[in-house]
């Protein structure tokens, strides 16, 4: 969860068998964020960039420049995370693993969110 206080914006996290949650170091300023399919990382934006971080600590991890993310990402199990890395701009996607972010769609000047990935129909 994403929780602002005295200190800003951070994320939080809490074990399912626990009432205490948690905040996760280094993740000021996070906005935005979204699970791997694993659930083991959680994506988010902050300060211009694509960030991760492991939902058992650790420090977070740079994936690429998002300007202006906007509206969340979406990540497969493949590893790609689609997201808008600026407001009115397309769509991109980006390894997980980090690198520069590859176009999707072209920017149409509406707001591209909430991205998402359709399950694959198995071939007959």
């Amino acid at each position: 969860m994403k929780a602002t206080g005295a200190g800003g914006t951070q994320l939080w996290v809490r074990s399912m068998d626990s009432l205490q949650a948690q905040p996760l170091a280094g993740t000021s300023n996070a906005d935005y964020p979204f699970w791997s399919p694993d659930s083991r990382y959680i994506g988010f934006f902050a300060d211009g960039k694509l960030k991760k971080i492991s939902v058992f600590g650790g420090p977070a991890q740079t994936l690429c420049d998002a300007p202006n993310g906007r509206g969340g990402g979406a990540w497969n199990e493949d590893g790609v995370i689609l997201f808008a890395p600026t407001d009115g701009g397309g769509l991109s996607c980006v390894s997980a693993a980090g690198g520069v972010p590859v176009p999707v769609t072209k920017a149409t000047g509406r707001r591209d969110r909430s991205p998402g990935f359709c399950p694959m129909a198995a071939a007959s």
